[in-house]
């Protein structure tokens, strides 16, 4: 029976001299180590050839671990599968009228589809395509509608003390500025008072309660934090550092209704078209006709920002989507996850043996095993209409990304493909390398139970990928 495969083993193994010998059977050499290092961390890992399924080198690869934003692999490749790339999320305006004179006789309904890419420019040209129809009166009323998915914005297994910061900006249909914004924090000049707050937002979408002091100096006892509420209720307390200058905090909006209410309104105005009554949350009808529409970029687009930069709301938008039209129901988390695992079944994944709660890896409950990666990364690869979008999506060692800055012994050969994976006590690396051979590998490497920061164990992954990449497989006895 095979040891744990521990963190200090590999560390130890980086530097032995027997991981520099290449000439010698790596497995051997991993093996000698393993019978004389223990460590604490949890550790498992699995290398394969994607071509043939052969494993290469594996550890530990069966047993479950917190797979952090590696997770996110999970909803790309079956985004991929199921909706294709050049899948388009479209917001639309709607009415059940028809246009007279400069008038719209009827209701106009501002229909939004979960599209993580919408802006507020894109909302205000599609307010003025209405002036360019010619309309400037609505005789109904304005509705937004929100239906594509339910209103539960988080999963199991989010922490309570993220939900206020953009990373964790909250999963609705709808989504305007990716659900996030820039607060501004400026000390005071003397004293111990009040920071000035500057929201970058319209008003009326937040409302501040400031119970933060200035200091002369950093305070490890008083940290700066950041409490909210599902009405945008912010509240800041603790202190800030006059040393410091202004500071920035990207924080989520935690009611897009409200947002959209105030920017709908305001883009109305600004292009004088007038209405009567409060704008209110109503359904469209499968009967009503679309007056102008926005599309957002195609998926592989953007996939881009969800993989390279880890964007956790494209993730999860992209979950609800697949369970809103695989089960043809407003999509929500759990029908997300049921479509995710029918849509994957042609990858032999046993999702009974394994539990994921979101789309983007953020949940804590979240446990799959390097094995069931090496099956998810083996099945894209095979796969052109995923293999080739996903490589291009995914960042690249020592290049850009989640991964730039890292792996610079072979940054300029563009030879590691690969997502990251990182939260308190957790580190992940998963994805494809090519090998000096031109040999295309999966790996899979997760590290759980640790204190402290995951600098030395990103730093392991690294090196490990390395020796990968450097990797003569021959043949022995």
């Amino acid at each position: 029976m095979k040891k744990p495969f521990y963190l200090a083993i590999l560390l130890s193994l980086f530097c032995s001299p027997l991981f520099a010998v290449e000439k010698q059977n790596p497995q051997t050499n991993i093996n000698t180590i393993l019978r004389s290092i223990k460590s604490k961390a949890n550790l498992g890992f699995i290398v394969s050839d994607v071509k043939t399924g052969r494993v290469i080198f594996s550890e530990r690869s069966q047993f479950l671990f917190s797979p952090a934003s590696t997770q996110k692999l999970f909803t790309a490749v079956a985004a991929l599968y199921y909706l294709g790339s050049d899948y388009q999320f479209t917001t639309a305006l709607l009415t059940n009228g028809a246009i007279k004179g400069q008038t719209l006789q009827g209701n106009l309904t501002l229909k939004f589809s979960g599209d993580p890419e919408l802006t507020t420019e894109d909302l205000n040209r599609l307010i003025e395509k209405l002036k360019e129809l010619g309309i400037h009166r609505i005789s109904g009323h304005v509705y937004i509608d929100n239906t594509a998915y339910n209103d539960v914005p988080y999963p199991p297994g989010w922490m309570w003390d993220d939900l206020s910061y953009g990373y964790a900006a909250p999963v609705s249909a709808i989504i305007i500025n990716r659900n996030k914004f820039l607060l501004h924090i400026l000390p005071a000049k003397k004293g111990n008072a009040q920071p000035t707050l500057s929201p970058i937002l319209p008003a009326g979408v937040t409302h501040f309660s400031n119970r933060v002091r200035t200091t002369a100096h950093q305070i490890k006892q008083c940290p700066l934090t950041v409490y909210s509420d599902n009405r945008n209720n912010y509240q800041l307390a603790g202190c800030i550092n006059r040393a410091w200058g202004q500071q920035r905090r990207t924080l989520a909006i935690r009611n897009p209704v409200i947002y959209a209410n105030v920017l709908l309104k305001q883009a109305l105005a600004d292009n004088v078209i007038q209405y009567q009554g409060p704008i209110l949350l109503a359904g469209s009808s499968a009967n009503d006709v679309v007056l102008a529409e926005h599309k957002s970029p195609p998926l592989r687009h953007m996939l881009k920002e969800m993989l390279k930069n880890s964007d956790n709301l494209t993730t999860d938008s992209l979950l609800k989507k697949m369970g809103e039209r695989f089960y043809k129901k407003p999509g929500t988390w759990q029908n997300g996850l049921h479509a995710l695992k029918k849509i994957l079944e042609p990858t032999g994944i046993d999702f009974k043996n394994n539990l994921i709660n979101d789309g983007a890896g953020l949940s804590r409950y979240n446990l799959v095993s390097p094995d069931q990666m090496a099956k998810l990364l083996r099945f894209a690869y095979n796969q052109k209409t995923i293999r080739d979008p996903l490589l291009k999506a995914l960042p690249i060692g020592g290049k850009d990304g989640t991964l730039a800055g890292r792996m610079r012994s072979i940054a300029n050969s563009e030879r590691v493909h690969a997502k990251t994976g990182s939260m308190a006590g957790v580190s992940a690396l998963a994805g494809y390398l090519r090998t000096r051979q031109n040999k295309v590998l999966s790996f899979a490497i997760m590290i759980n139970g640790f204190v402290g920061e995951t600098h030395a164990y990103s730093h392991l992954e690294d090196r490990l990928c390395e020796f990968l990449v450097k990797f003569s497989e021959r043949k022995h006895g």
